[in-house]
């Protein structure tokens, strides 16, 4: 297929869906709260000397932290592969620029050349002037050489 052709939306990577903000803000809380709830919970059985009060809820908080874990996981992967396919589309981008900045350095030196041609070309007014300066300086010298005869 001829990348030329394809519209701009065609070269632009495909977004990883986004990750919902609520679920994820919500799983934040819970971890926390149950973080919260295990220290208390170990001071509870400490007391009581009853182990079910700490178990729980640091279990309930492991749990929470491993599912927190895997989502921050996807959040780096699709960031990854987002960050790659962008790379990827700046060097096909960085490709289409070579050929075109070539071009405009071409041009750039065909404009200099052709400066410079005008520049070294004579002046066609100045010269038809010098002409008829020197064709009217001759015909005055022979009127003067005819008059003074």
């Amino acid at each position: 297929m001829n990348r030329q052709n394809e519209s701009p939306s065609q070269l632009e990577p495909e977004l990883p869906p986004r990750p919902r903000k609520r679920s994820s803000r919500g799983l934040v809380i819970a971890e926390y709260t149950a973080l919260s709830l295990s220290v208390a919970g170990t001071i509870v059985a400490f007391v009581s000397k009853q182990a079910a009060y700490a178990a729980a809820p640091i279990s309930v908080s492991l749990f929470l932290n491993l599912l927190n874990r895997q989502r921050l996981n996807r959040q780096i992967e699709q960031q990854a592969q987002l960050s790659a396919q962008q790379a990827q589309v700046l060097g096909h981008l960085g490709q289409g620029l070579e050929p075109l900045q070539a071009q405009v350095s071409g041009l750039q030196l065909a404009v200099e050349h052709q400066e410079q041609l005008e520049r070294d070309r004579p002046d066609p007014v100045a010269q038809l002037t010098e002409q008829l300066s020197n064709q009217f300086t001759a015909q005055l010298d022979q009127a003067q050489s005819v008059t003074t005869e």
